[in-house]
């Protein structure tokens, strides 16, 4: 076999090694996703074959987009921090859970520099950018209350995790595209 862009996150393997004697070519792709470019370099014998190679990865970082997309309302993430609160555990997708849980690693190994629970002081910032002016010091004191790596609770036997904040926002930006 040449090469697979198999991972938990592409799923398949989407590459096969070409018939003997059939030379291959490289091909090179570029689309905007989660607000930045991504990048696919792969090496297949013909065009239509690393056409459908990429077609299936660019399906496939949409699905994930759908799933920890902090600007989309509908995404599961999105879902998840309005129903989640401390009394109410919410089963999540296999996907959610597995960035969750490196999520919390990062966090513990970073002393908590690393931290999705950023959700809230992230919104004030982009606001901020937006107006060209500070954030309110008060509602960013606010909003930091809300942070916490050490409130987001995870059980996996039953594949559920917890926002133990009422109000609590996760961001994914600094892991999920990764």
């Amino acid at each position: 076999m040449i090469g697979c862009l198999k991972s938990w996150i592409l799923g398949t393997c989407l590459l096969a090694a070409p018939p003997a004697g059939e030379p291959i070519e490289r091909f090179e792709f570029l689309q905007i996703q989660m607000g930045v470019p991504f990048k696919v370099v792969l090496y297949a014998p013909h065009e239509a074959i690393a056409n459908r190679a990429v077609q299936a990865a660019f399906r496939r970082i949409k699905q994930l987009n759908r799933i920890f997309s902090d600007y989309d309302p509908d995404s599961e993430l999105m879902q998840f921090c309005r129903i989640s609160g401390p009394e109410k555990p919410v089963e999540v997708s296999s996907e959610l859970y597995f960035v969750l849980s490196r999520s919390l690693a990062l966090s513990r190994q970073s002393g908590g520099a690393f931290d999705v629970s950023v959700g809230p002081v992230v919104k004030l910032w982009r606001k901020a950018r937006r107006r060209k002016h500070l954030p309110n010091p008060k509602a960013l004191a606010v909003a930091r209350r809300l942070m916490g790596f050490q409130s987001i609770r995870l059980n996996a036997k039953s594949g559920t995790a917890r926002l133990m904040k009422t109000g609590m926002q996760l961001d994914f930006g600094g892991i999920a595209k990764g």
